[in-house]
């Protein structure tokens, strides 16, 4: 994407030109627009990396659902926010998390 956009830079075309032809949102051209090569490689790296909120909660959830097979993501939910003072996922965030 990056290097289409930059292409088409190159080309003379304008922002709107380019989303345009390459049937995307002109949001997503405009983040690209300005950006060097190495800013860009810094951003893909970065977007690479993404961790998951509920990973440090994974040992306990799976010991659950190892226990209990039947329960809830609900059940779990409460529980991660009795068991753990700090907990801030939200329900919406446990339920995704634990369906298969």
């Amino acid at each position: 994407m990056y290097a289409e956009i930059q292409k088409l830079k190159k080309l003379g075309y304008k922002k709107q030109r380019a989303g345009r032809e390459l049937n995307i949102d002109s949001k997503t051209v405009r983040k690209y627009w300005d950006m060097s090569e190495d800013e860009y490689a810094e951003y893909y790296l970065s977007t690479r990396e993404r961790t998951k909120i509920m990973n440090q909660y994974r040992d306990y959830v799976l010991e659950k659902l190892r226990t209990y097979p039947e329960i809830t993501s609900a059940i779990i939910y409460d529980n991660l926010r009795e068991e753990f003072i700090d907990f801030a996922p939200s329900y919406r965030t446990v339920r995704l998390y634990v369906l298969p």
